[in-house]
């Protein structure tokens, strides 16, 4: 069993990635079989792909959550992450809505960093309990 933290400290990042859904070992396949590796038959994310969502804190704890299929939603964000960070947290993530309205309605403080726009910081969203 591997020692999971209950929780993480105040500044905490959070990033989801994504794997082409594998059924490897299964008696009965929900699809046909895909070859050496295979490839989606759709692009970009979609149902055919398990979302494995990160969040680690400054201190090097880290917790991952097996959402499900597809993008990660706000219902999915509050069952995995609404436990986990303090009061006082501060959640660094993507330009993802989703996170915009998990902090919102968690009233916790958010950042978000858009690295894409040219460098780290261009884009935030500013979310706090004091508001």
């Amino acid at each position: 069993m591997r020692d999971r933290p209950a929780t993480l400290s105040a500044i905490v990042e959070v990033d989801e990635t994504y794997r082409l859904e594998s059924q490897k070992g299964a008696w009965n396949l929900t699809r046909p079989p895909r070859k050496r590796g295979g490839m989606a038959k759709r692009r970009g994310i979609n149902r055919e792909h398990d979302c494995l969502l990160i969040a680690r804190d400054r201190s090097g704890r880290t917790l991952d959550f097996h959402t499900g299929r597809g993008q990660v939603t706000v219902a999915q964000l509050h069952e995995c992450l609404k436990p986990v960070p303090p009061d006082d947290v501060l959640l660094i993530t993507d330009g993802a809505i989703v996170y915009r309205h998990f902090a919102q309605q968690a009233r916790i403080t958010h950042e978000a960093v858009n690295v894409k726009a040219g460098h780290p910081g261009a884009r935030r969203d500013s979310h706090s309990k004091r508001e």
